[in-house]
């Protein structure tokens, strides 16, 4: 049991900024463990809500039962694709700018 609670720590663990190179296989107090387990859990939570990366749907539940859909990750991920590419102005009246 405590082998595999320090499987499921391994993944998370560079999420955590404080606990990003942290090895946890030599830690003897399983008590201890578990405490910064609890820690790097909200660290991961926190960092899959940033505006980063791609963009992924999270679907909870509220106390009422609804469901309530949510989407995280940089906006630009799901919008660039229909922006217009950029524009440059090259001439005014023949006369070139560049």
């Amino acid at each position: 049991m405590e082998t595999y609670e320090r499987r499921l720590l391994r993944p998370l663990a560079p999420l955590s900024a404080q606990y990003a190179k942290a090895n946890f296989d030599h830690v003897g107090d399983m008590n201890a463990v578990r405490a910064v387990a609890a820690e790097i859990r909200r660290d991961a939570v926190a960092a899959g809500r940033r505006n980063e990366g791609e963009l992924r749907e999270v679907v909870e539940t509220d106390a009422t039962g609804r469901r309530i859909t949510r989407f995280y990750g940089a906006p630009g991920a799901a919008w660039d694709r229909f922006k217009m590419p950029y524009r440059f102005v090259k001439s005014f009246n023949g006369e070139r700018v560049f």
